[in-house]
């Protein structure tokens, strides 16, 4: 079998009168003359430790061969990543960000000199793209603004070329109901000026954008500190007479909403304590 260390990529090779497949991979570091069970293990679990998804999907696109070899030798790409020692049913899930790995993926973008205008991340299909959106839910920073201060970037110096939009405005509202800021317009416009002026802007005042994001302009200026024992008490009694849920607490009772979202994480999380 001379000459077949030599070779590069997939293919077959004649060795006398015997044909066999070359298999080199370079991104798993594996060469072998014909894939086996143990070759297959050792593929996926160098997949998995250089990043790369274990979900069929994902694999079939970028590496079809090791999947049909999968497919022959262990019955299913399943089978072979269970046999390779990993919960199939976990790889299929979608990515669990964290405000680290966000923070990661926006540092290693400017870095790269990438774009960071919301507009721009927003619609982009690539990991920054989820990750910016992940970034906006209330669990990690709650809006685009937030995560690039958390990345040790300036955000008034991105937000010069950074587009508020009316969807942005009440996220960022929200936020600050979820940590018990104060909404005034003096607060707002002394804490954040451009939030303040783009909610004057897109809702022609401060009162048509605190009404756009469910608050009473009236007494949203009234801070209200809550307990954790009020907080539980009026979730109850909601949930007495109602299917509370995260979604309708945010538009029936946005201040306990977010008392509630600081404290527990959810509405669920908050019930289960009551109990």
């Amino acid at each position: 079998m001379s000459g077949v260390g030599g070779v590069k990529g997939s293919g077959v090779v004649s060795s006398g009168v015997t044909r066999v497949e070359v298999i080199t991979s370079p991104a798993y570091h594996i060469v072998a003359l014909r894939w086996s069970k143990q070759i297959i293990t050792r593929a996926i679990v160098r997949r998995q430790r250089i990043g790369r998804s274990l979900a069929y999907a994902a694999a079939r696109r970028h590496d079809s061969k090791l999947v049909s070899a999968s497919q022959f030798h262990f019955g299913s790409w399943r089978a072979a990543v269970t046999a390779a020692g990993f919960d199939y049913d976990q790889c299929r899930l979608k990515p669990h960000w964290t405000r680290p790995e966000v923070i990661r993926v926006i540092k290693r973008a400017y870095r790269a000199g990438r774009n960071l205008r919301w507009s721009s991340v927003c619609k982009r299909r690539d990991r920054l793209g989820r990750a910016a959106r992940a970034a906006i839910n209330p669990r990690l920073f709650g809006s685009w603004p937030r995560s690039l201060a958390a990345a040790g970037l300036d955000a008034d110096m991105i937000s010069a070329y950074y587009r508020w939009t009316k969807v942005l405005v009440v996220s960022e509202l929200r936020q600050r109901v979820a940590d018990e800021a104060g909404l005034s317009a003096k607060e707002v416009s002394a804490e954040e000026p451009r939030l303040f002026a783009a909610g004057q802007r897109l809702f022609g005042s401060w009162a048509g954008a605190l009404a756009k994001t469910g608050l009473n302009p009236h007494t949203a200026a009234l801070r209200r500190v809550w307990t954790d024992q009020q907080v539980l008490a009026q979730l109850t009694k909601l949930a007495r007479q109602y299917t509370v849920t995260d979604r309708w607490l945010r538009r029936k009772d946005l201040r306990l909403w977010g008392a509630v979202i600081r404290r527990y994480g959810t509405v669920r999380a908050a019930l289960a304590k009551s109990h």
